[in-house]
């Protein structure tokens, strides 16, 4: 049997889904961070390859059998992002006909059959693009150098300067910092500049943003102004794509993913988007938060590059199948 390869390749993480030519999902393989700007190319070739191992392991699938790829990738921003990212993907691609996008397109695809609306990712990273037709607007998604301020690595860096501000007195004293300080082991939490600073944009900072969603939890009031802050962030730029793509629609599906959204157990991050974004656009948006992992967008793409027609009955399987084999879903 022939079979399909789907890749969600993210800033924290890369996640492979095989399935079969008829949709049924077989197997899913895990692998690391694969955002070139932020680990370099060689790591992300590593890490989307160690996915594909896996996945092919998994359901003992061979590279002869696999019929189609495609690869949804973050950091693939322009035409020179694309051109780099297919370069390392051809030496470690099976084979077989395949194309590539940014991972924004596999949220589209797993949100809606119609493949029009504005996408917000909101993990490690972020980004917020919006499809409509054969036209297609990027907002943000670019680091905090060009102005965007609302993601994973943000949060935990915001996280990070309010407990240091709050210690040294520059600012309100928040818990985050003996919070921080434990989470990595360290008596002192100015030691962590060291380890930050020598590793660049590589060290995976994300990983102390739920520290700031267990201290908001917990009434800390620097952690809950930097998840409102995100909050208005990411609804700035989500405004900016339904105005500028969607100006005279009524209604405009906003499909919204990312691990890290389970974590705002007290809404705050989304009370403060919501609000940001009625401000803006009025009532005239639909929210969607998709069932299943974004790798299952990646995966209708493939099927739909070999050809096989997706239709309602292949997206329930799909999301049903990966119910089983991921229980619950992946924070970043």
């Amino acid at each position: 049997m022939d079979y399909v390869l789907g890749v969600d390749a993210g800033n924290s993480r890369t996640l492979c889904a095989l399935a079969a030519v008829d949709g049924r999902l077989a197997s899913i393989g895990y692998g690391g961070a694969a955002n070139y700007k932020l680990v370099g190319t060689s790591e992300a070739q590593r890490s989307i390859a160690a996915a594909m191992d896996d996945a092919k392991h998994r359901a003992a699938v061979a590279d002869s059998n696999i019929a189609a790829a495609f690869y949804a990738v973050s950091g693939l921003d322009t035409e020179e992002d694309r051109n780099i990212i297919r370069r390392f993907l051809e030496t470690i691609n099976p084979g077989c006909i395949f194309a590539l996008d940014n991972d924004s397109i596999a949220s589209l695809v797993l949100g809606t059959a119609a493949e029009a609306g504005v996408v917000v990712i909101f993990a490690a990273g972020s980004n917020c693009v919006a499809f409509n037709g054969g036209r297609r607007l990027q907002v943000g998604g670019l680091g905090r150098e060009f102005g965007d301020f609302s993601s994973g690595r943000e949060i935990a860096i915001q996280g990070l300067a309010a407990a240091m501000r709050g210690y040294d007195g520059r600012a309100e004293p928040t818990m985050l910092y003996d919070m921080i300080s434990d989470y990595l082991g360290m008596e002192r939490l100015a030691e962590f500049s060291t380890v930050l600073h020598h590793s660049g944009r590589a060290y995976p900072i994300a990983n102390l943003a739920p520290l700031v969603f267990r201290a908001a939890e917990r009434g800390d009031a620097p952690a809950r102004r930097v998840l409102a802050f995100n909050g208005k962030e990411l609804g700035l730029a989500m405004a900016a794509a339904v105005n500028r793509a969607f100006a005279s629609q009524d209604e405009v599906d906003v499909i919204i993913t990312g691990g890290l959204l389970g974590e705002d157990t007290q809404g705050i991050l989304m009370d403060s988007l919501r609000k940001t974004v009625l401000h803006h656009c009025g009532d005239r948006i639909h929210y969607v938060f998709p069932e299943g992992e974004p790798v299952l967008g990646a995966i209708m793409k493939a099927l739909t590059l070999h050809g096989t027609a997706v239709d309602d009955t292949i997206r329930r399987r799909l999301v049903e199948r990966c119910r089983e084999l991921i229980p619950k879903p992946l924070i970043l």
